[in-house]
């Protein structure tokens, strides 16, 4: 069977919160030997304006200089990925359309807001277009 053209190599990427359950799945694919290349953290809180995250200080401590470096010392990749508008814009700016038009975003809700899409998965996807 010959090679075909312009297929890449299948390539698995995690994405991680940092939290117990992302961190907890990245580990146990690498004890049992998963295939696991890279990991993708969506830092979701973050203001560009002032260069500094929006989570809690020691947690986002722990992820830059403790989680990553030890995750790419046991072999694997961690990107991390910001949105171009951080979570101020939308706690400033107006809901552009449908019945609630004209309104401040204000305080995200977990879960059910404008942040998860616009500041968490779509830096997420685009990251993931690279690979494709």
């Amino acid at each position: 069977m010959g090679k075909i053209q312009g297929l890449r190599p299948k390539i698995h990427i995690a994405s991680c919160s940092f939290g117990k359950d992302s961190l907890a799945t990245i580990l146990l694919a690498l004890e049992h030997n998963e295939p696991l290349d890279r990991v993708v953290f969506a830092e979701v809180m973050f203001d560009h304006e002032r260069g500094i995250s929006g989570e809690i200080p020691e947690h986002i401590e722990w992820i830059y200089n403790t989680a990553i470096p030890k995750l790419e010392q046991m072999g694997v990749k961690v990107d991390v990925v910001k949105s171009k508008k951080d979570y101020i814009h939308f706690f400033r700016s107006a809901v552009g359309g449908g019945r609630h038009k004209g309104k401040i975003y204000g305080f995200p809700i977990g879960g059910m807001c404008v942040i998860n899409r616009e500041c968490k998965m779509q830096p997420i996807h685009g990251y993931y277009k690279q690979f494709k």
